[in-house]
Order: C-alpha cells, then sequence, then structure tokens
C-alpha cells in the first residue's frame, strides 16, 4: 500500500467520527455550546496539562515553541489587517485567528506518529506547546474581541482553565517533576475523550445550521491562508536556516511542515461557539478544509516531508 493510501486510511476514523457529531446534534439535539464548555473548561485543561509536563523544555529547546508562537502571531497580524478589506464585522477576528492557528493535534499527532513513530514525538509536542499558547492567548482574546471589549476579553482569556494548565505543565516539565500512574491514566483517558468530543463538535456545529450558505469569502481567504500562505511562510524559515542560521534540524523541519499542512483548528470552532462569534462560518470552515486535507495532506507530505 502506498504512502498515499496509507495516510488516507489514517485520517478516514475521524471524519466518521465528525459524521457520529453531525447525527447527533441532528436528531439526538446535543447541545454544540454545553460540549464546547465542557471540553474549554473541563477536559482541555486535563488534556494540555498532560502534554506539556511531558515536553522536554530547556533553554535550546524552547527556541521551537517560541518560534511557533512567532509565526502565528505574524499570520495573525497580517490576516486580520487583510480581512478587514472584505468584512465590517466580527468574521475579521474570525479570519485572523483560523489564519493563524492549524488542527496541530487531531491530524497532526497522528499524521507523526504515522510517518515517523514515537522518535522525535517530543520535539513536535514542543511545536505543538507553540501554537497551544499561542492559541489560548492572543488567538482567544483576539475572537473574543469580536463581540466583547478590549478589558472583557482579558478577562475572559484570564479565566480560561487551560491556560493556567500550561503554566503548570511548563513547571512540572521545567523541574522534572512526573505526575503519579494514576494521574497519568487518567490524562490518557482524557485525551481519548477530547479527540472525540473535538472532532464530534465540527459535525454538532454543522447540524446546528439551519441555512446552510458558504461565506466564500470567508473560505477562500482562510484556505489561501492555511494551504497556501503556513506552507510558504514554513518553506522561508526552513530554507533560511538550512542556508544561513543552522539552529535546526531536519526531523524540525518536518515538524513544521506537518503544522503547515494539516486543517483549520477544531478548537476554533469551540471558541467561537463559546463566545458566539460566528460560529456557523467557523464550523462550515473548518469542515470544508478537512474534507479538502483528506487529498492535501498526503500529497504535500509525499512531496515535502523527507
Amino acid at each position: 500500500m502506498d504512502a498515499f493510501s496509507l495516510i488516507v486510511i489514517k485520517l478516514i476514523p475521524l471524519y466518521l467520527i465528525m459524521l457520529t457529531g453531525f447525527l447527533a446534534g441532528r436528531f439526538l439535539s446535543v447541545s454544540a455550546e454545553t460540549i464546547a464548555n465542557l471540553l474549554i473548561y473541563v477536559i482541555s485543561p486535563v488534556v494540555y496539562l498532560g502534554y506539556v509536563s511531558t515536553v522536554p523544555i530547556s533553554i535550546s529547546t524552547l527556541s521551537l515553541p517560541v518560534l511557533v508562537f512567532v509565526l502565528c502571531t505574524v499570520m495573525e497580524v497580517v490576516f486580520y489587517f487583510f480581512s478587514r478589506l472584505f468584512f465590517r464585522d466580527a468574521t475579521v477576528n474570525l479570519v485572523a485567528v483560523s489564519a493563524a492557528t492549524a488542527n496541530s493535534g487531531y491530524f497532526g499527532i497522528p499524521l507523526f506518529l504515522l510517518l515517523f513513530g514515537d522518535q522525535g514525538l517530543g520535539v513536535y509536542m514542543l511545536a505543538i506547546t507553540g501554537m497551544l499558547i499561542f492559541q489560548l492567548t492572543l488567538g482567544y482574546y483576539v475572537i473574543a474581541r469580536g463581540n466583547f471589549t478590549v478589558a472583557d476579553s482579558l478577562k475572559k482569556m484570564l479565566t480560561l482553565p487551560p491556560v493556567y494548565a500550561v503554566i503548570i505543565g511548563v513547571i512540572l516539565s521545567v523541574t522534572h517533576t512526573s505526575l503519579p500512574p494514576v494521574v497519568v491514566d487518567m490524562i490518557g483517558n482524557f485525551r481519548s475523550a477530547y479527540m472525540v468530543l473535538g472532532v464530534m463538535m465540527i459535525g454538532l456545529s454543522i447540524a446546528g445550521i439551519r441555512h446552510f450558505s458558504i461565506d466564500w469569502r470567508y473560505i477562500s481567504i482562510t484556505f489561501f491562508a492555511k494551504f497556501l500562505v503556513w506552507p510558504l511562510l514554513v518553506a522561508i524559515v526552513i530554507g533560511a536556516d538550512r542556508y544561513m542560521f543552522r539552529m535546526f534540524n531536519p526531523l524540525i523541519y518536518n515538524c513544521l511542515i506537518i503544522l503547515a499542512v494539516v486543517p483549520l483548528l477544531v478548537d476554533l470552532v469551540l471558541f467561537a461557539t463559546q463566545l458566539r462569534v460566528e460560529p456557523e462560518k467557523a464550523a462550515t470552515g473548518v469542515f470544508l478544509s478537512t474534507l479538502f486535507a483528506l487529498v492535501y495532506i498526503p500529497v504535500a507530505c509525499m512531496l515535502f516531508i523527507r
């Protein structure tokens, strides 16, 4: 079986879970907002604490999450102002965060394990940590600003439990403090629930759309950012490092490429639903990008992953 088929088969279960979420939302009246609150305030803090605490953080390795955080910030700022040419509502905020983040967990982790196995997974986790911190700080803040004042947005951001879970996880990693085995087992269960419910959120949000319509301007801009600008930006970074700075190795290059080609962030639907900032557009964008990724990711990996 060729690489393309292997990657497609690995991704298919996620689409089946998405379909389950749609059916649950349409026929069982499951509330997307309730699931979003459960994920943001209960499940995700446990998951973030678990994997951040296992990341081997040191002064030398911190450059990777810092780099990813900077790339996310650049993308958010650029597409915030770019999208203002086309929108006059909270869609501007949604576009900015859509362009800056990626589905580095639900798609990225299985994809990394498929291509490289467990070896080097800690390096990929470092990259995820940079995007995670961005997502929980500047990303959440910008989405919140779509409906709230600066003070209210900052207050909402500071009340997010995952922010403090990340801080605790970093402290545990730096001090080389291991979690008790029973806690590690519990986190594993939470991680499974997080992945299943997170992907189901796409289907739940789609099921909640009563008048399905696609905002092609939003889709076009976010696809342009995610599937063209992100890979181009990462290619520039890799090229600059390979021929000038020589700070990173091929494994790190591959981690950056995976971040650049995975679809839109599923948590975008969670935040947009909770904050009531164009949740239908967010769900449609994530859904369509996820469908597109079924072909785009295998092709991109075959072309660029070494």
